[in-house]
């Protein structure tokens, strides 16, 4: 027996019970869970406003007093209802697992005793456990009530209402020697489901409990002899916000509703209790208790719901207000840090036939993947390619095929999402966390949405930087264009000023080029424009610049180098070129150019200058003969 404290002390029954039943019957009246009390015959005595709204839902009418409990259900429940009532009214205590409309609910039947004999009444308890179970993207549930309903109903349901109330009130006062039975009290009082605790301020003005029940005594885990006569301070020692409303009640002031963690003396077990507290007289206090821990873990799930619609409809923001590909990549990882945890994630995407590596965290500098490359050819993304949606391991590093990837292999758990676009494959995000087995259906289910939008928005930069590309590169050659060159000159040129730095300019032009046209035709032309821009890039520096002046005539900006060492790559060029047949068909040609340079100085200030300069010094060559290199030394 556990000892609180505890002294006995009987209080008198009859000075509270019909206060005590008034407070009651009002307080499940304005309870949102649906009370039902009926007799033995299933008529039904009396019921909440909860049940009529229920009712009213379900089979389009409000109930009344005496009608049968099977019309409160629609038909095709009355008979899996039909051995439940049978049962309860045999006197067990049980429980069903119904839907009711779109929802789902759990009946709880609990018989009211007498002292001794069978049940006279049976209480049923209709709690809603949660909303059946979808595969489509969480979304926000529409509201109960619509307004165009309340107007309607409102009339109707505040006369079934006061029908109700008028009703309790009239078994309550009608029945004198019921409210002043101790019989009829622990018949339908101490039976109750939702814990009940009459405090009593004694002559000492302490409070004392003077009644409860057994589901008080089931909450605690205490026996109800152990809880009677307790001290107020002692029943709530681990749980003194309750202590505040009760006090409250005894002040004349009632408090309902209010939600607090509660722990008992016999459990370290966090539960969440609604309490309310009616004062019946000077003398005493009514406290109803509620477990209300499965509503709190509805409710903590539906906001973690809300929580990650939220942040999908911010990552879908953030997706779509930028085109620059870093800045996308970069609000992908941190909008997936937000939903999904993880240690290490490497985002990939398919260049040709390769993945590449376009982003990554978690990672050391020294271990970071960034940029690197791997074969398409890898575990990891042939079973993503082959499935088309995302996969999870619990063992991610003691799974062989896997092995292959080595270091980015990096985590116990393992979370493969598709990036799709327009039905084909752009990449997959790799998310890995260093505590097996993290990832489950549901963490697979919000990555597929979130990979959804991210794809659409990898994919609509990587189309933007082609645009972006495509207006100021030269299509044949991939070289820039005339416009976006002289842009870059004059950058450049900006730059050499500030920090005193040279920069030269060259100018190239294939020799006879006409005749080349003339001879083979232009499709040969452009395939040797192609062949010799490619063969200049390839020896270039990554620094210099190049650009198509128009026709088969070529730019090369040359930053930080000086006219002598511009001269030299000139001179490079020329001869790369020369020694360079181009093969059409069963032919080989072979070509020259004349190449003129210029230099950023006191004679080329200007970008145009430095143009004007390079061209005459390259007409120089042309003059000269032809595959030449000559230098504006003015």
């Amino acid at each position: 027996m556990l000892d609180w404290g505890k002294e006995n002390h009987a209080g008198s029954l009859n000075q509270i019970q019909a206060e005590a039943w008034k407070s009651l019957f009002n307080t499940l009246d304005s309870n949102s869970q649906v009370f039902i009390l009926f007799d033995r015959s299933q008529r039904v005595i009396a019921f909440n406003q909860a049940a009529a709204k229920m009712t009213k839902s379900l089979r389009d009418r409000f109930p009344a007093k005496d009608d049968p409990i099977q019309s409160f259900f629609p038909s095709n429940l009355h008979e899996p209802l039909a051995e439940p009532i049978r049962a309860a009214l045999e006197g067990l205590e049980l429980s069903l697992d119904l839907n009711l409309g779109d929802r789902a609910y759990t009946l709880a039947f609990s018989p009211l005793y007498p002292l001794e004999g069978q049940p006279d009444a049976i209480l049923l308890n209709i709690v809603e456990t949660h909303a059946p179970k979808s595969d489509k993207a969480p979304v926000s549930e529409p509201n109960v009530l619509v307004e165009e309903q309340v107007a309607a109903r409102s009339a109707e349901l505040e006369e079934t209402n006061r029908k109700l109330r008028s009703d309790i009130e009239q078994l309550l006062t009608s029945q004198a020697d019921l409210q002043a039975s101790e019989t009829f009290f622990r018949q339908y009082f101490l039976r109750l489901p939702d814990p009940i605790l009459i405090w009593e301020k004694d002559e000492q003005g302490e409070f004392r409990l003077a009644i409860t029940n057994q589901a008080a005594a089931d909450l605690t885990g205490s026996s109800m002899d152990d809880l009677h006569g307790l001290l107020l301070d002692d029943f709530y020692s681990r749980s003194l916000h309750f202590i505040g409303p009760v006090h409250t009640a005894f002040s004349g002031i009632e408090t309902r509703q209010t939600e607090f963690p509660f722990i008992s003396h016999s459990s370290p077990e966090q539960k969440w209790v609604s309490c309310d507290c009616i004062p019946l007289s000077d003398r005493y206090v009514l406290n109803i208790l509620r477990d209300i821990s499965q509503q709190k873990d509805r409710q903590r799930l539906d906001e973690n719901d809300r929580n990650q619609i939220e942040l999908l409809r911010q990552a879908m923001t953030a997706f779509t207000s930028v085109l620059n590909m870093d800045q996308v990549l970069e609000n992908v990882l941190s909008y997936l840090d937000k939903l999904i945890p993880y240690d290490h994630v490497i985002l990939y995407l398919v260049e040709e036939n390769q993945l590449h590596v376009q982003a990554s965290g978690g990672f050391s500098e020294e271990d970071d993947p960034l940029d690197s490359t791997i074969p398409l050819h890898n575990p990891q993304f042939e079973a993503i390619n082959r499935n088309r949606q995302p996969l999870f391991l619990p063992n991610a590093l003691e799974y062989r095929p896997f092995k292959a990837l080595g270091l980015l292999n990096c985590g116990e758990s393992w979370l493969g999402v598709p990036l799709m676009g327009r039905g084909q494959i752009l990449g997959y995000i790799s998310i890995y966390s260093d505590a097996p087995a993290v990832y489950d259906n549901e963490h697979a289910r919000l990555a597929e949405i979130f990979a959804n939008e991210a794809s659409i928005a990898i994919e609509n930069a990587r189309l933007f930087e082609q645009v972006q590309i495509l207006a100021v590169t030269d299509e044949l050659t991939g070289f820039f264009n005339r416009r976006y060159f002289y842009e870059l000159v004059d950058m450049e040129l900006a730059r050499a000023r500030r920090y005193r730095h040279p920069v030269s300019l060259i100018m190239i032009d294939i020799d006879h080029f006409k005749t080349v046209n003339d001879s083979y035709g232009h499709t040969v032309g452009d395939l040797l424009l192609k062949e010799i821009c490619a063969l200049i890039h390839k020896a270039v520096r990554d620094s210099d610049i190049l650009g198509r002046h128009g026709g088969e005539e070529f730019v090369l900006l040359l930053p930080e180098t000086a006219l002598n060492k511009a001269v030299d790559v000139a001179e490079r060029l020329r001869r790369l070129v020369a020694d360079h047949h181009v093969t059409v068909g069963d032919r080989d040609i072979t070509i020259s150019v004349s190449a003129g340079v210029a230099t950023f100085d006191d004679h080329c200030r200007t970008a145009d200058d430095l143009f004007r300069c390079a061209d005459m010094a390259m007409y120089q060559a042309k003059q000269a003969g032809r595959n030449q290199v000559h230098a504006d030394r003015r």
